[in-house]
C-alpha cells in the first residue's frame, strides 16, 4: 500500500507546451513541404477558385452566404459551404492564382488542427505523451494527405478545425476553466459549431460526440457539488434551424434530386458494404499503402461473401472489445466512440455518392489515434525500457508516415 502511494506521488515530466507545438508544426510543415512547392490547381480547383468570380472581390461576400458553393462558375450542386469560400477570398487577395499561397493555407489549418489534436488528446487523457503521439502523427499521416494536398477539399479541413474549436472550449467549459467567466468558453463554442456547419455539412455531427463525452465523463457524483449547467439543447437548436434553412431558402437543388451511386442499393446491403469499408479504413490507419483519390468499392451483394462475412465479424469484435472497455477505460471508449461516430455521415444509412473516400478518416482518424496513445502511455508508465521503447515507436511511426507524405505529394504535383 505504501508503495503504491509513494508511485502515485511521484509527478509525471511534462514537457512545455510551446516545445511540443513547435515540433507538431515543424513535422507538419516537413511532412507537406512538397506539396507547398509543387502543388498545382486540380479538378474542381478550376470552378471554385479559377473560374469563380466571387472569389475575387470583398463585395460578393453576401452573395456567398446566400448561394452554393459551385455558384460563382455556373456549375450546378446543393453545397452550402460560405466558409470555404471566404477562406479562397482571403487567399485570392494575398496570392491571386499561385496555387503556391492555396497549399501554404492548407498546410497551415492542416498544422493548426494537429496542435489542436494534441491539445485535445491531452486534455482527455490527461497523459501528455497521449497529446503528442496523437498530434505528430495525426499532423504526418499519410491516409490524411488528400484533403491537405487538394485545394478544394479544404472544406475538411475546415470543419475540423472549427469541431476541434468547438469541441475543446465546451470541454473546458464543463470542467470549470474560467471559473465566474464559463459563457465566454461556452459561447465560443457555439460559435465555432456555427462555423463548422458553415464549412461543411458533416458540422453536424458534433453535438452527438459531445453528447457521447458528457456521457463517457459525467462529472455529477451523488454528494459532490452542483456542476455547470449543460445546455446541449442549444447546439440540437441551431441543427433544427439550419435544417430547416437548407430544406427552404437554402435549398439550392432546384426541385431535383441529385442522383447517388449507392441509392440504387438496398439499406442493408449498403451497411454491409460499409461494413468492409470500416475495415478498409482501419488497414490504412495502419498502413497507408495503394491509396487513391477514388475508391472503387464492389458493392456488397451476400452476406455470405468472405470479405463480408469477416467484416462484420470484426466489427462484432470491436463491439464487444467496446463494452470491455467500457468498464476498463472510459478514454479508450471514448476514443473509438469518436472514430465510429464521425463516420456515421459517411456510412450510407442515408446514400451518397461513395462508399468510400480518404478524406472522410480526417476527423474520425482522430479517435484512432487517441485509442493508440492511451495504450503506449500504459506501456511508458511501465519502466524506462519500456518509456524509451514508446518514444522509439513514435519517432518511427512519425518519419515513416511522413516519408510516405512527401512522396505521396508528387501524384498531386
Amino acid at each position: 500500500m505504501k508503495e503504491k502511494k509513494i508511485k502515485q506521488a511521484i509527478p509525471e515530466k511534462t514537457i512545455p507546451h510551446y516545445l511540443i507545438i513547435l515540433l507538431i508544426a515543424i513535422a507538419g510543415i516537413i511532412a507537406y513541404h512538397n506539396s507547398i512547392l509543387k502543388g498545382v490547381f486540380l479538378f474542381d480547383d478550376e470552378a471554385l477558385i479559377i473560374n469563380n468570380p466571387l472569389i475575387k472581390s470583398f463585395s460578393h461576400i453576401k452573395e456567398i452566404f446566400r448561394t452554393h458553393l459551385f455558384h460563382g462558375s455556373g456549375v450546378y450542386s446543393n453545397f452550402y459551404r460560405p466558409a470555404q469560400s471566404v477562406s479562397f477570398i482571403l487567399d485570392y487577395r494575398f496570392w491571386g492564382l499561385k496555387p503556391m499561397g492555396y497549399h501554404i493555407t492548407n498546410v497551415l489549418i492542416h498544422i493548426f488542427n494537429s496542435i489542436m489534436v494534441y491539445f485535445l488528446a491531452h486534455t482527455i487523457s490527461k497523459k501528455q505523451y497521449a497529446g503528442i503521439f496523437s498530434g505528430l502523427v495525426f499532423s504526418v499521416h499519410t491516409v490524411l494527405s488528400g484533403p491537405v494536398n487538394y485545394i478544394s477539399a479544404r472544406a475538411d479541413l475546415l470543419n475540423a478545425l472549427f469541431l476541434l474549436i468547438s469541441f475543446t472550449l465546451y470541454v473546458l467549459y464543463k470542467k470549470g476553466h474560467l471559473k465566474g467567466r464559463g459563457f465566454l468558453l461556452y459561447s465560443g463554442s457555439l460559435s465555432a459549431f456555427v462555423l463548422s456547419l458553415l464549412s461543411k455539412e458533416i458540422g453536424y455531427i458534433l453535438p452527438f460526440v459531445i453528447l457521447f463525452y458528457s456521457l463517457c465523463f459525467s462529472d455529477k457524483k451523488p454528494g459532490s457539488e452542483k456542476s455547470r449547467p449543460d445546455p446541449l439543447w442549444i447546439f440540437f437548436i441551431i441543427i433544427a434551424a439550419y435544417t430547416y434553412l437548407r430544406f427552404t431558402v437554402l435549398d439550392f437543388s432546384q426541385g431535383k434530386l441529385l442522383q447517388t451511386t449507392t441509392g440504387v442499393l438496398p439499406l442493408y446491403l449498403r451497411m454491409l458494404t460499409t461494413a468492409k469499408v470500416l475495415m478498409i479504413y482501419l488497414r490504412l490507419l495502419v498502413l497507408p499503402v495503394g491509396l487513391h483519390m477514388e475508391w472503387d468499392i464492389a458493392p456488397a451483394v451476400s452476406f455470405l461473401q468472405d470479405e463480408v462475412f469477416l467484416s462484420v465479424t470484426g466489427l462484432l469484435i470491436i463491439a464487444g472489445f467496446m463494452y470491455f472497455l467500457f468498464r476498463a477505460s472510459k478514454v479508450k471508449f471514448f476514443a473509438i466512440g469518436w472514430f465510429l461516430i464521425t463516420l456515421i455521415p459517411y456510412s450510407n444509412i442515408f446514400p451518397i455518392n461513395y462508399f468510400m473516400g480518404e478524406g472522410w478518416l480526417y476527423v474520425p482518424s482522430i479517435g484512432f489515434f487517441i485509442l493508440i496513445a492511451a495504450y503506449l502511455s500504459e506501456l511508458k508508465n511501465r519502466s524506462k525500457a519500456w518509456s524509451l521503447f514508446v518514444i522509439f515507436i513514435m519517432v518511427f511511426l512519425t518519419a515513416f508516415y511522413g516519408a510516405l507524405t512527401i512522396k505521396r505529394a508528387d501524384t498531386w504535383a
